[in-house]
């Protein structure tokens, strides 16, 4: 179960297989504000721009530009089954199955994979 805390809202990644958007503006009262359901178990969960992406088998993209309306924007195969992730910037790195992948997120519509490299 991972969290990623952005401006007022914190995302959530739960045992469900779905990715919430809890309003924590009031910290007394957190509030469920929209969730969403995702491929698979959802563990890593970041915030790049608007965008939350979350490590299931592979990696979702959604667009939480307005956080009390999530909305899947994609979902990017991996070869190896993403397990984690870490960001830099607009860099990506994913821990995939025996893979280590490297993405240019510039671009979020049009990834770019840097490269992969086996284990």
């Amino acid at each position: 179960r991972g969290v990623a805390l952005s401006g007022d809202f914190a995302f959530v990644a739960d045992t469900a297989s779905r990715v919430e958007s809890v309003d924590v503006s009031d910290p007394w009262e957190p509030l469920v504000a929209d969730d969403i359901i995702v491929s698979s178990y959802a563990g890593e969960i970041a915030v790049h721009g608007s965008l939350v992406l979350a490590a299931t088998s592979d990696l979702e993209v959604i667009d939480a530009g307005d956080p009390r309306n999530l909305v899947r924007r994609g979902l990017h195969m991996t070869p190896g089954g993403s397990s984690g992730f870490c960001l830099d910037g607009d860099r990506l790195i994913l821990a995939d199955g025996p893979y280590l992948g490297v993405y240019d997120l510039g671009g979020i519509n049009s990834w770019q994979s840097a490269g992969y490299a086996l284990e």
